[in-house]
């Protein structure tokens, strides 16, 4: 999971996604993988005040 909160006039929806794409860019699930843990589950959240987006 990687929390992203939103910055600036950006949109949940794509800070959800950059979320993900930052676990990707640091193969943050590189660890797992190699130990064998299936499936692996990838959630971006975005927020911004009351309001969340969840991406996977």
């Amino acid at each position: 999971m990687e929390f992203k909160r939103r910055q600036g006039t950006k949109g949940l929806a794509l800070t959800a996604l950059e979320a993900l794409e930052q676990i990707d860019d640091r193969a943050y699930t590189m660890d797992l993988e190699a130990a064998g843990a299936s499936p692996i589950y990838k959630l971006g959240i975005a927020f911004g005040g009351k309001d969340v987006v969840v991406s996977g």
